[in-house]
C-alpha cells in the first residue's frame, strides 16, 4: 500500500520516454519544481536495487504542485522494491 505523502517511481507517474542526458540533482536541490524548464524531467535511483525511474512532469506538477523544492521532493521518493531511504534524485534533459 502506498503512503499518501510518498512519490512512487511506478507506472502511474512514469514518463512516456527516457531523457537523452541525466545528471545528479544534488546541486539543484534549492530549485522549485515549477522552475524546471519543459525540457527537464525528474527521476530517481534506488541504491538498494539499482532501479532508475523517470517521472511524467505534468503528473508531478498536478500531484505535488509547482512550489515544492526538489530537496523536499527527494525525501518522498519510493522505489518499486519498497526502499524509502537514500534514493537519489536525478534531472534528465529531453532530446530536441
Amino acid at each position: 500500500m502506498k503512503h499518501p505523502r510518498s512519490i512512487d517511481l511506478r507506472t502511474e507517474m512514469s514518463a512516456p520516454f527516457k531523457p537523452a542526458r541525466a545528471r545528479d540533482a544534488s546541486y539543484d536541490l534549492w530549485r522549485l519544481i515549477g522552475d524546471l524548464p519543459q525540457y527537464e524531467i525528474l527521476g530517481g535511483t534506488c541504491p538498494k536495487c539499482g532501479n532508475v525511474g523517470w517521472l511524467d512532469m505534468d503528473v508531478v506538477r498536478r500531484k505535488v504542485g509547482a512550489d515544492m523544492s526538489l530537496n523536499h521532493f527527494k525525501e518522498k521518493l519510493v522505489c518499486q522494491c519498497g526502499n524509502r531511504e537514500g534514493n537519489r534524485l536525478m534531472i534528465g534533459t529531453l532530446a530536441r
